[in-house]
């Protein structure tokens, strides 16, 4: 994982099904989780992604139940804070990002 380029991770991870499409999602919070310091959006798009790219990953990793968006008061969707918490806190990260047992 380590020294893996984003964008081309991204792309695979769009053509990617099933479980290969999830552990693909895995490793690109991870790796997004990372470069939370300073303008994070900025940062996204330097690295050759859009927003909308990075909240449907988030989404679809919630929808999988392995990950958990933070919410504010308002009910909205907090993702640059949730990805802020799963790179300081790596307990928390392994417990939201643990694969599920069928």
């Amino acid at each position: 994982m380590k020294g893996e380029k984003v964008k081309p991770l991204f792309k695979a991870y769009l053509a990617a099904r099933g479980g290969e499409k999830v552990e693909l999602a895995h490793r690109l919070a991870l790796k997004l989780a990372g470069c939370t310091a300073g303008r994070f959006w900025d940062g996204v798009a330097a690295l050759g992604l859009r927003e909308r790219d990075v909240k449907a990953l988030l989404s679809f990793l919630e929808e999988r139940g392995k990950l958990r968006i933070r919410r504010g008061r308002d009910g909205r969707r907090l993702y640059v804070l949730t990805l802020r918490e799963l790179r300081k806190s790596p307990v928390k990260l392994d417990e939201w990002l643990r694969p599920q047992a069928p």
